[in-house]
């Protein structure tokens, strides 16, 4: 583990400063295994827990490793200053009151992480740690957690969500559970290097409200896919609604959803939407690891179960791959007749309490060419009923899993019907303890995305903006500005001309090579088919003269161009500069009905820049128009590598405006007969752009 946190996450020797939260992390600590030291500080106590009290930090036998700060903002503000002089090894500050509640608070967290210089600091406004792998308990409150020798790790923003992860009942071992509030100098990525270090973490969890810092955060994931530690990330702020709660919570920009996960994609990492599967697929995680093959089978003794299992798995990364015919034989021979061989398979109760036949059953089962076998399996209540009857499935399991070797999960339909105590007895057996079907199942596919994303590969850095993040004044472009940029930028777009009057329009219609059809905008005006503020398929000039004079004024001008005839599809092209400075590129379905049909198909392919080509031509045939390109019924086909380049152009453009340009729209970008034209563009950013407008 890197010196920086070393000290402070493994500590030999800890202080504890403030009343009732130290007392609390005291209290934690007495009821833990620690074999450190522990010196809580105050001017009047004598005894803060079991442990006795020194007045001040002079007194200290030594210079402690980790500090727990359990005083208001300002005794921490000072208390940081000094104990950084002294050389601590870390400080976890509980205060809130810091950036999170405004411009007063984040002039103080400034002052906090100038203060504390090279010193690790966790927080403000967080509740610390639990080291469950060396019984280090720097935590206020309560927690549910035991002492392992191995396990995951989580990292979570929010000290609530923490805790309530610490009371998890799914057997899932959490070797450090950490929070990191504001993350004003110690943020989660700089953490999570520190855990990939430990040969003891087998995966990492996030909770995750903001990214603390881009480039770091990339070079954390490429370091947790180099060793193979997979990281999982829940990230709130989702919904507009969530976002707000994620800036008053922690005064962190949230970022757009769909940037973020583009990047956690582009990083390999794989993001699950609510904390049972957040928690399931990390159990996954840790006892299997990613999953190389999609091929799962389900075993139940009952068809209700058995359609469940198909029903949810739908649409998931899950594949239930067929038993081959010898296997079918064999199973037919043990179940009998009624019985139908598939994939969810329901095996019935005919042999239910035969163990030998079950065992048998399960063998010939889990001999199968499959990656993962899981068992639906709910026990009875303890309490209330008597749940001997169902000890004969437990025995069969464990067996067939001794004598074949094969990954296996036993999952409950419903979570309450997976114990502890049950669950336990399956690890102990190296079987996969999964609660719940919808979460274990998604935690499944999870675990498969986990490998399919660790095989795609993208070596660029992430296009980052050195723009700062806030007092931006962004401009409009008008379509002229915009085309003519991308014009100078080798991106194909109409013949046009810009007049300001219908009769310096005629006259250079008159000298210009710009050819009929045509198509008149009024600029600066939003939905201008909507106000008569466009016309289309000008045939010539007369009738673009009449055009201009039913057009509603525009102070921009007039824009003509040429028409783009015999369209095959259109495309929308947009790319935007993130909250956090990254840029992402949205490829979908274009024209008049961009939005509505967008949302009904959930089609737009959204990627990080620079994408390479391979990523934009996937992003194209998953698009539901890619059955165009190939020449459907009739209609001529498309290359599809030549769009892809086209698009490719477009990233080029805004990665040289990184810079300048904060958001590209083309809609729609045309793919027609006789090539590709970006026929309609907006740029917004600041002035003055590359190769700008002359």
């Amino acid at each position: 583990m890197p010196n920086s946190l070393q000290k402070l996450l493994r500590p030999k020797s800890i202080a504890l400063f403030g009343g009732a939260w130290a007392t609390n992390v005291a209290e934690q600590i007495s009821r833990s295994n620690y074999e450190g030291e522990v010196w809580p500080i105050h001017p009047t106590r004598k005894l803060i827990g079991p442990y006795h009290v020194y007045k001040s930090i002079d007194q200290l036998p030594s210079i402690p490793d980790a500090v727990f700060l359990g005083v208001n903002r300002f005794t921490s503000v000072d208390l940081v200053a000094k104990l950084s002089k002294l050389g601590v090894g870390g400080v976890s500050c509980f205060a809130s009151g810091f950036a999170e509640t405004g411009k007063e608070g984040l002039s103080l967290q400034k002052k906090i992480v100038k203060a504390a210089g090279k010193m690790p600091i966790l927080g403000p406004n967080c509740y610390g740690f639990l080291n469950y792998l060396d019984n280090i308990i720097m935590w206020p409150d309560q927690h549910g957690g035991r002492a392992v020798e191995n396990g995951v790790g989580i990292i979570a923003q929010s000290s609530n969500i923490a805790i309530n992860l610490t009371m998890q009942k799914r057997s899932l071992p959490i070797a450090y559970i950490l929070t990191t509030g504001n993350q004003a100098q110690t943020g989660i990525s700089e953490i999570a290097l520190n855990l990939l270090e430990d040969h003891r973490v087998t995966a990492l969890g996030f909770y995750l409200e903001a990214i603390d810092d881009v480039q770091k955060f990339e070079i954390m994931a490429h370091k947790a896919k180099k060793v193979k530690k997979p990281i999982i990330i829940l990230k709130a702020g989702q919904s507009l609604l969530g976002q707000n709660q994620s800036l008053s919570h922690t005064a962190s920009i949230t970022g757009s959803p769909k940037a973020n996960s583009a990047m956690f994609r582009r990083l390999g990492i794989t993001e699950v939407k609510d904390l049972d599967t957040f928690l399931e697929t990390l159990k996954v995680l840790h006892f299997i690891g990613p999953l190389k093959l999609p091929s799962i089978a389900s075993i139940s003794c009952s068809g209700g179960e058995a359609s469940l299992m198909a029903d949810i798995a739908m649409g998931t990364n899950i594949e239930f791959s067929s038993f081959s015919r010898v296997e079918t034989l064999k199973l037919a021979k043990i179940l009998g007749p009624i019985v139908q061989i598939s994939n969810p398979l329901d095996y019935h109760t005919f042999i239910w309490g035969d163990e030998e036949k079950m065992t048998r059953t399960f063998t010939t089962i889990l001999k199968a060419s499959i990656n993962l076998f899981v068992f639906i399996l709910d026990m009875p209540r303890i309490d209330r009923c008597n749940h001997t009857s169902f000890q004969c499935a437990l025995t069969s399991i464990i067996a067939a899993k001794k004598s074949t070797g094969a990954n296996v999960a036993v999952i409950s339909t419903i979570s309450d019907c997976m114990t502890e105590e049950i669950a336990n007895v399956f690890i102990n057996e190296n079987i996969v303890p999964l609660c719940g079907l919808r979460s274990g199942i998604l935690a499944i596919s999870s675990a498969i995305e986990v490998h399919n994303l660790w095989l795609k590969k993208n070596h660029s850095k992430i296009l980052i903006s050195n723009l700062p993040k806030h007092n931006l004044k962004i401009m409009q472009l008008d379509e002229f500005e915009a085309k003519k940029l991308l014009s100078n930028f080798g991106i194909n777009v109409p013949k046009n001309i810009l007049a300001r009057t219908q009769e310096d329009l005629l006259e250079q219609i008159a000298h210009s090579s710009v050819a009929f059809p045509l198509v008149a905008k009024a600029l600066g005006i939003y939905h201008k088919s909507d106000v008569g503020a466009i016309y289309l398929n000008i045939s010539n000039s007369i009738e673009l003269s009449k055009c201009v004079e039913r057009m509603p004024s525009s102070r921009t001008g007039i824009l003509v161009e040429e028409m783009v005839e015999n369209t095959i599809c259109e495309l929308l092209i947009g790319i935007v500069r993130d909250e956090i400075g990254i840029f992402t590129i949205t490829i979908g379905m274009g024209g008049i009905l961009t939005e509505l049909l967008n949302k009904a198909t959930n089609s737009p392919q959204v990627l990080t820049l620079p994408a390479t080509m391979k990523e934009i031509e996937l992003s194209l045939k998953s698009l539901p128009i890619s059955k165009l390109f190939s020449g459907y019924r009739g209609i001529p086909k498309v290359d599809s590598r030549k769009v892809a380049k086209f698009i490719k152009k477009i990233c080029d453009f805004s990665e040289e405006h990184k810079n300048t340009m904060f958001e590209i729209e083309i809609n729609p970008l045309i793919i027609h007969k006789k090539g590709i034209t970006a026929v309609d563009a907006q740029i917004s950013g600041i002035k003055p752009f590359k190769g700008d407008i002359k």
